[in-house]
This record gives structure tokens, C-alpha cells and sequence, in this order.
């Protein structure tokens, strides 16, 4: 457990103070970062970091930690908390719609949910957005889901402590939008979350997320200072086999993650083919070798932003990587135009249609202001009405001809769209494999690959089948992924399984 304050001075005095919790879920723990908004810049109240109980003594122990820390940085009642969806726990899909009323929108992205999620929809918390409008008049639709499993042990926790969540956002997005607010001249960039188990990898447009995906990574050199902020090991600490075994670890991390970032599938998934800008954030950002082997391997500009310069803080702690997600949850607060929505009340009030009793009041009110134009305006504007009426009459006629010709334009575009994504869309079968190697744990090897009309199915042997499913999920390369024959059980602890997937389109 982890518990750091802000002093307190007479300033608080005299003046109302907003507080806003965030909360965030990783490594087994929860981090609380609690804010205090008023003129000028947040500020930090205390921040707190306690692990998830396994049993019912830990879980009264914790709920009391929990308390002592409301009742002393004087968290009012009602506060509102944001808690983070884990990045290896959401889903991110892209779809778009045909030309369609707004009003039936929700029951359209219902329908598409169906097809996208690796699950029946009971099982997720889902949130959609409108993320601007496609050529033909339709919509471009952001979607997004978490499974409810991965974080009603949190929910249930905080409900018990009287912090419900006010709202449930992507951590990928809230971290997004922070780098935005820390590094706005990137205004594109690929953000590279250097966790101490994985690797996070978010496209940011705008403060926007494009697409997110997570590499796992197994010898992590920074998690011993993650996991306790006494621990030494720093760049400046004596030379010894420890810290050189360190040093070759980053380097090692660093080849990996360059590795794949330089991928052919990777590089299709970007709009245009080409790295930007890449910005670490995490425990592993600051170190300088790892920063120097991914611009030297990457070959553009690579440099670490840190979201603390955002607020105010009087003693923060000596290791602040555990609490990054938990602050940009709280400085993201309800998510706003750069968050997703996941809880369902919030998510039922976003996407609901206003009543019919509004929409009369509104249409009478229409009609009373365009009846009292009408009368004001008189005979003059009748007279101005009939020479734009012959003025419109002209250019309908004008506009009927280039109607006729851009039909025909759009008709070639189609085509010839069709022929360039039927020629890019082609995936390289040792591209595929290379992908496919990279996703499957060590201990798990295939012994049969089929592909066919952008379907693969492959059959194999591993420790755990079950474990294989969320792996091959996390890439947006792949979708509906399912096991196409029961799991049989082998000798030597391995299980057989046989597994389908669909190949997604470029840029996922």
C-alpha cells in the first residue's frame, strides 16, 4: 500500500473546491489519484495505491485503507470518479454506416456490435461514439467494449466504499488525451505506453485514438523500480553486473519493440504507411537507452512526456509511473469529445432520443418565429421571393447536369477503388505467419495453417487453449476468433485446439 498527500495550507480556506477521482486498474492493484479543481491549474489532494484483496479479511482491510484515505483529504460525498478500462482488456473496432436517420443509429451499432464482439453483448460493457461523416452521407462509427468480468471485482469494490463510477473510460483514450494537453504540437503521433508486463501502443490524432493495440513483453528491467519507488537501478546508480545485465535487458526490449513497429502488418495499419512522431509515457520512458535504440532502430524523432507537469503537486512521490493512468483519468473526468463512454447509464443518456414533448414545443416555436417573419417581411419580400424563385429555376437546371456528371465520376471511383483494395488488400502469407508467431506464447506451436477467402484456421498444441483466444483478439488484424473443434487434452499437459479467424481489413 501506497499513500502520499498534499500538505494543506490556509489557502484552502474561504473558497469552494471541486474534487474528481480516478481510478485506475493494473498489476493486480488499484491507483487513486484525487484532484482538487479550482482556478488555475489542479491540483493534487493524495494519491494511493492498494492492492486487490483476494479474500474477505483483505477486502475489509482495504475498504477501510480506502476510507481513512476519503475522510483525510476530505473527499466530499458524491465525488465523481472515472474509472479506466486496462488497455489489454478493451476492445476498439471502426465500422461504417449507409446513410441513415440519427435516430437509428443506436439500433444500427446494436446490430453491428453483434458481428464485432468475440462474445454474446451481455458479456461487455459497450460505448459508441460518431466519429464524423462518411462520403456517401452515412456515418463512421466508433465502437468500443470491455468484458463486464475484467472489472466488476473493481466496481463492486468502490460500490461497497460508496464510489460508484460516475463514468468508465479506455485508460488508452484518457492517456491520449493527456499527451495531447502535455505535447500539443504533436498533433499526430504513435504513443508508446512502456508498462512492466506489456507494451501499449496507441495511433493519436488530435488527442484522438485511431487504433490500440498491446505487445507483451517478458524481460522487463524497470519492474522492480514499478513495483517499489525505493528501488534503486537508475542510469546514475554504480556500475555493476546488475545494472549491465539492465542496460542489455532495455536494449534487448528495445530491438523487440522496434521489430515490430517496423513490420510490414503493423506499417499497413497506419494511414499512410509511415511512422510519426512517437512519444513514451511508463515506467521504461526515461530511460536513455531505450529511447536512443528506438530512434536509431525507428529512424524518426522519439522522445518521453510525462502528464505531472499538468498539475500542481507540493511532495509527490519518487516513482510516479504507477499513477499516470489514475491522473489522466482524472484530468479526462466524463470523457468529454476525446473519451468513450462505457458505463450503460451514461452511455443510454448520450445516445437517447429527446421526447416528443420537446420536439412539439420546439416545432411550435418554429412556426410562431416563421409566422412573424412572414408578416414583417410584406410584399416586398413576395417580389424578392419570385426573382430568386426564377434564379433557383436556373441553377436546378445547372445542377441537374453536374448531378449527372459526378454520378458518373463516383461510378469510376467506385470502380476503381474496388481494384485498389482488392490489389492492397491481399495479405502475404509470411506476414501472416510472422504475426501469428508473434502473438502465440512460446509454449504453444501450430501444426497445421489453412487460409482461404481471408479466413484462417489453424490447429496445434499448448499448455492452455483457453488462454490462446484474448491473445489473437488484441490484434486488430484479426476478428471473429473462435475455436472451430473442442479442446482435446494431450499427454505431457498440452491441450490440441483449433482455432478460426477473419482478416480484418487495413487500418483495422
Amino acid at each position: 500500500m501506497e499513500r502520499h498527500h498534499q500538505p494543506r495550507d490556509g489557502r484552502e480556506r474561504g473558497r469552494q473546491l471541486k474534487h474528481r477521482l480516478g481510478v485506475s486498474l493494473a498489476e493486480g492493484h488499484l491507483a487513486f489519484v484525487c484532484l482538487r479543481l479550482a482556478l488555475g491549474r489542479a491540483e493534487v489532494a493524495a494519491v494511493l495505491r492498494l492492492p486487490l484483496p483476494q479474500n474477505a479479511d483483505e477486502e475489509t482491510a482495504f475498504l477501510q485503507e480506502l476510507a481513512a484515505f476519503l475522510i483525510a483529504n476530505r473527499v466530499p460525498a458524491g465525488v465523481a470518479v472515472t474509472l479506466g478500462v486496462p488497455r489489454a482488456d478493451f476492445l476498439l473496432r471502426r465500422f461504417e454506416t449507409p446513410p441513415v436517420k440519427p435516430a437509428s443509429l443506436p439500433e444500427l451499432v446494436g446490430f453491428e456490435a453483434e458481428r464485432h464482439l468475440p462474445g454474446r453483448r451481455e458479456e461487455f460493457l459497450l460505448g459508441w461514439r460518431v466519429d464524423g461523416r462518411t462520403a456517401a452521407g452515412g456515418y463512421a462509427i466508433l465502437l468500443g467494449a470491455a468484458r463486464t468480468q475484467a472489472l466488476e471485482r473493481a466496481i463492486a469494490l468502490l460500490g461497497r466504499a460508496n464510489l460508484a463510477p460516475a463514468s468508465i473510460q479506455p485508460e488508452s483514450f484518457a492517456l491520449a488525451a493527456g499527451v495531447r494537453a502535455a505535447a500539443p504540437e504533436a498533433r499526430r503521433a504513435l504513443v508508446v505506453d512502456v508498462g512492466s508486463t506489456a507494451i501499449g501502443v496507441d495511433l493519436v490524432e488530435e488527442g484522438r485514438v485511431r487504433f490500440s493495440r498491446v505487445i507483451p513483453i517478458d524481460d522487463v528491467p524497470w519492474r522492480e523500480s514499478y513495483a517499489s519507488p525505493q528501488a534503486g537501478g537508475g542510469e546514475g546508480s554504480p556500475t555493476d553486473a546488475a545494472a549491465e545485465r539492465r542496460h542489455e535487458a532495455t536494449l534487448r526490449v528495445g530491438a523487440a519493440l522496434v521489430e515490430r513497429l517496423n513490420a510490414p502488418l503493423f506499417r499497413e495499419t497506419l494511414p499512410d504507411g509511415a511512422l510519426p512522431e512517437v512519444l513514451l509515457t511508463g515506467p521504461g520512458a526515461a530511460r536513455s537507452r531505450f529511447v536512443g535504440s528506438l530512434q536509431e532502430g525507428l529512424g524518426v524523432p522519439v522522445r518521453a512526456v510525462s502528464l505531472w507537469p499538468l498539475v500542481q503537486w507540493g511532495a509527490p512521490p519518487a516513482e510516479l509511473s504507477p499513477y499516470t493512468n489514475a491522473l489522466a483519468l482524472a484530468l479526462q473526468g466524463e470523457g468529454g469529445p476525446r473519451g468513450l463512454e462505457l458505463a450503460v447509464e451514461r452511455q443510454e443518456a448520450l445516445h437517447r432520443a429527446p421526447s416528443m414533448r420537446t420536439t412539439a414545443a420546439l416545432a411550435v416555436l418554429l412556426t410562431a418565429v416563421v409566422a412573424s417573419h412572414l408578416v414583417s417581411c410584406g410584399l416586398r419580400q413576395q417580389q424578392r421571393l419570385a426573382q430568386l424563385d426564377g434564379e433557383i429555376g436556373v441553377l436546378k437546371t445547372r445542377m441537374g447536369k453536374v448531378e449527372a456528371v459526378n454520378r458518373r465520376l463516383q461510378g469510376q471511383r467506385a470502380q476503381l477503388g474496388y481494384l485498389e483494395k482488392t490489389i492492397t488488400g491481399r495479405a502475404r502469407q509470411s506476414d501472416l505467419m510472422r504475426e501469428l508467431t508473434g502473438l502465440l506464447p512460446d509454449a504453444a506451436y501450430l501444426t497445421e495453417y489453412s487460409f482461404r477467402e481471408r479466413t484462417i484456421e489453424i490447429t496445434g498444441l499448448a499448455p492452455s487453449a483457453s488462454q490462446l483466444l484474448p491473445v489473437l483478439e488484441a490484434s486488430p488484424l484479426f476478428s471473429g476468433v473462435e475455436f472451430s473443434a473442442p479442446i482435446v487434452a494431450q499427454g505431457a499437459g498440452l491441450e490440441r485446439f483449433r482455432i478460426r479467424l477473419r482478416l480484418e481489413s487495413a487500418g483495422g
